[in-house]
């Protein structure tokens, strides 16, 4: 079944960066900016202290607007940096400015300053914005495969955190049941730029 699972996957994925890879320029911003407005209108982007982004890859959704946003909200904002095969952190940021391109071509901050699972727990409500290239109705997501978000999820579970994952996707990736594997972690809300669907 676990075999069954990754097949499936890997079609969804391949299909899905294949149509992503297509759209125009106009369409990426036009539908990022319906997303943003629907991530900062959620009470879990107002209640929260800190809102971990992702710069964007080719044509995922771009959220800088919401970075934007919560860096002027006066909210403590944090990137991805790739430090290893299997492991991610999120560094702090106080600038748009401050990044380079790092791991898989994607920008990454060049701030040292480490947001960790284990000392969130004391500092407030955690708002993760999250990527991924497919999703179903139950919250589930395919992403690049690698699980970076998955261990950090976990990681974030085991320490207690209160925090709220918020999947951006365009609508046409919505599948109807993704197939999910025993370290797959589902995301508590989906936005995309047809609207909110909260698990």
């Amino acid at each position: 079944m676990m075999n069954a699972n990754k097949t499936m996957k890997a079609r969804i994925r391949e299909v899905h960066l294949k149509k992503r890879n297509s759209m125009e320029v106009s369409e990426v911003k036009g539908k990022s900016s319906l997303i943003n407005e629907c991530v900062m209108s959620l009470d879990t982007y107002g209640k929260s202290d800190i809102v971990l982004c992702f710069y964007r890859l080719g044509n995922e959704v771009d959220v800088l607007e919401v970075a934007r946003k919560a860096l002027d909200d006066g909210k403590q904002v944090g990137f991805p940096k790739v430090t290893g095969k299997e492991t991610m952190e999120f560094r702090v940021i106080d600038s748009m400015k401050r990044f380079e391109e790092g791991s898989f071509g994607v920008m990454e901050p060049v701030t040292e300053e480490v947001i960790l699972p284990e000392t969130l727990s004391a500092d407030g409500d955690v708002l993760v914005i999250v990527p991924g290239l497919a999703f179903d109705g139950k919250g589930h997501r395919i992403g690049f495969g690698a699980g970076y978000y998955d261990r950090f999820i976990k990681m974030m579970n085991a320490a207690g955190v209160k925090y709220t994952t918020v999947g951006v996707f365009y609508e046409w990736q919505r599948h109807d049941a993704i197939p999910v594997s025993d370290h797959d972690v589902a995301v508590d809300v989906i936005v995309t730029e047809e609207g909110i669907y909260k698990q």
